[in-house]
């Protein structure tokens, strides 16, 4: 079994190890450069932990994938598109989507979605199209959003 100092906030991993106590031994020393890394760098702290490559594989797909479908502005969407060549770039009917080519880890990237007009985003595993936005992920999404108010506001400058 391989053995990880890792972190998970946001995932990485330090090093591997052979066994658990020679992730132990260096335990204090990865978290020590890590404090000083965001003292002198302003990088994210990370505490390292020890933990078996599998436990660290599988925590980091649960961080990757919990993030929660967003709604993006039309020419963040485009903007996306346009940067780099789409990867899985497909469209049926209503729905078209994308992941972008550039990955975060493994294969987790953002994907984005264009739906009746609306614009979607968030993180996927590429090669998993069961993580992948659908048509009842953004029906969804749009049923837990509050009902815009239908009153009507005072134009500029009209406020009393």
């Amino acid at each position: 079994m391989e053995y990880v100092l890792a972190s998970l906030n946001p995932p990485s991993i330090w090093n591997f190890y052979p066994t658990a106590e020679a992730a132990t031994a260096q335990a204090d020393a990865a978290n020590t450069s890590s404090q000083r890394l965001t003292a002198s760098q302003g990088a994210p702290e990370r505490h390292y932990e020890v933990m078996t490559y599998d436990a660290y594989k599988e925590a980091e797909r649960k961080v990757y994938l919990s993030s929660p479908l967003q709604e993006i502005s039309a020419e963040q969407y485009h903007t996306a598109f346009e940067v780099l060549p789409p990867e899985k770039h497909e469209s049926n009917g209503a729905l078209e989507r994308f992941c972008m080519v550039e990955h975060w880890s493994g294969p987790y990237t953002s994907q984005y979605a264009a739906y009746h007009g609306r614009y979607f985003t968030r993180m996927v595993d590429a090669s998993d199209r069961a993580t992948w936005i659908t048509r009842e992920d953004i029906s969804a999404f749009m049923q837990s959003q509050p009902q815009a108010s239908k009153v009507k506001r005072p134009e500029r400058g009209q406020e009393r």
